[in-house]
């Protein structure tokens, strides 16, 4: 690569990191360690992911090439940073209501119109708020043909937008973020 990707990386993550963690009402007191990976990344269904976040005893943010491509790195590493975040806490939240937090953080540090354009294919594709996405997990998805799996997508971004994107957080740190939880809100 003919660019300095590491610095590069370094100054995208002291920019965001704060950033973040104030969106998600939390401080920025948890080491970010990021890897990149020069290869294409996949996760841990074996599909091609820009980014994943790896727990255990070696927590790490992994990039795939794809997040650095102009526009995305932003994007992804802000999207990863909300698992980074809501992953160290323990905080409990529906699979696909942590992804649309992920995605709403990603989208406002992303390319210019990208949260617009989701709001409209919400809206384009007619979607409909069905409160039975926040009982899917990972397993499920994986059981849909690709558009059910973005139909459950946006419904599900559709209901945080709902909930409120700002709330969601509030809720996981306070114990309130289950499916029932949520569910009870709408």
């Amino acid at each position: 690569m003919g660019r300095d990707v590491g610095a590069e990386l370094a100054r995208a993550l002291d920019h965001l990191t704060p950033q973040v963690a104030a969106l998600l009402g939390v401080p920025p007191d948890r080491p970010v360690t990021v890897r990149l990976r020069e290869e294409f990344l996949f996760d841990a269904d074996g599909d091609m992911t820009d980014g994943a976040v790896e727990g255990g005893s070696n927590p790490a943010i992994h990039l795939g090439s794809r997040a650095l491509a102009p526009g995305m790195r932003e994007y992804v590493l802000a999207h990863e940073l909300v698992h980074w975040y809501v992953r160290g806490r323990g905080w409990d939240l529906p699979y696909l209501i942590e992804e649309a937090l992920a995605e709403f953080v990603g989208l406002l540090f992303g390319p210019r119109g990208f949260l617009a354009a989701r709001i409209a294919e919400i809206e384009d594709a007619g979607i409909e708020p069905d409160p039975a996405v926040l009982k899917l997990d990972s397993e499920d998805l994986r059981g849909m043909n690709e558009e059910d799996q973005r139909r459950a997508c946006l419904s599900a971004f559709a209901l945080a937008q709902i909930i409120g994107f700002d709330r969601l957080p509030v809720l996981a740190a306070e114990g309130k973020g289950s499916a029932a939880d949520l569910a009870a809100l709408l």
